[in-house]
């Protein structure tokens, strides 16, 4: 089940993956609240057309995604012109870093994001990420292919937990004496469909700290493409990370 707010406004941004890739993001990241959500089942997706879902023996081609994905290039043009993005680069209580890109080779064909999911049409390429140590505070901006869907045409709701996961584990462990944490519990509030072939921002804050135990909270936008529309609030999240007592026996995976 889906959360779609009623406004029509979202509608224009639910059409085929065949007719957005290589669209140039550029806009304000104002966030549209959504107000009286309602829930639908999936619906059925026709990459050929925006209006006639699909029959039921309807397969789409295995193809499709990867003969649509952007270069790495192309999308590395695209976010780096984004105005969040840039406001985050010149802003010099934030620091920039690519955490996935220094990770050891070794380790990164077990490590979920950084092996299995990173690729053409699904992750592909690093996420960026932003972190204030003066407030405490970690914004991550992704882009999230067509092969990681649940449904044609709407990205898989596990794996926005596991980005939620991902961000708020890189924003908890600072605050250990080992730098190494592990997630203790987890709840992710839908609010709206997530699209692939889109740049999301995960805005994450800590809010509380105590021993061996760090609580943190954010927010996941679908960032705008046009300068008409707005970013779109896709979820809610929040988790308690703990130090384990192990952590002396854990590899240290990031190195910045």
């Amino acid at each position: 089940m889906f959360l779609l707010p009623r406004a029509s406004r979202l509608s224009s941004r639910l059409r085929p993956l065949t007719s957005q890739y290589g669209t140039q993001i550029s806009s304000s990241t104002t966030t549209r609240k959504l107000s009286r959500p309602m829930q639908i089942s999936a619906v059925g997706y026709d990459e050929n057309s925006p209006s006639s879902p699909p029959s039921a023996n309807h397969t789409a081609s295995p193809s499709i995604a990867k003969q649509h994905s952007p270069s790495t290039h192309a999308l590395e043009a695209q976010i780096t012109s984004h105005p969040l993005f840039q406001s985050l680069r010149q802003n010099p209580s934030f620091y920039e870093t690519r955490p996935h890109e220094t990770m050891p080779p070794s380790l990164k064909p077990y490590h979920l994001v950084a092996g299995a999911l990173a690729g053409p049409a699904k992750i592909p390429v690093a996420p960026y990420m932003f972190y204030s140590k003066a407030s405490n505070e970690l914004i991550s901006i992704f882009h999230i292919g067509a092969e990681l869907c649940g449904h044609p045409g709407f990205v898989h709701g596990g794996l926005l937990s596991v980005m939620f996961d991902e961000v708020f584990a890189r924003l908890a462990m600072p605050n250990f004496k080992s730098k190494l944490g592990v997630t203790a519990n987890l709840s992710v509030d839908y609010r709206a469909p997530a699209r692939p072939g889109e740049w999301y921002a995960l805005k994450s804050r800590t809010v509380g700290v105590e021993g061996r135990k760090a609580w943190v909270e954010g927010r996941l936008e679908m960032l705008a493409r046009e300068n008409n529309e707005e970013s779109v609030l896709v979820a809610e999240g929040k988790s308690l990370f703990v130090e384990p007592k192990f952590a002396d026996s854990m590899p240290s995976l990031y190195k910045s």
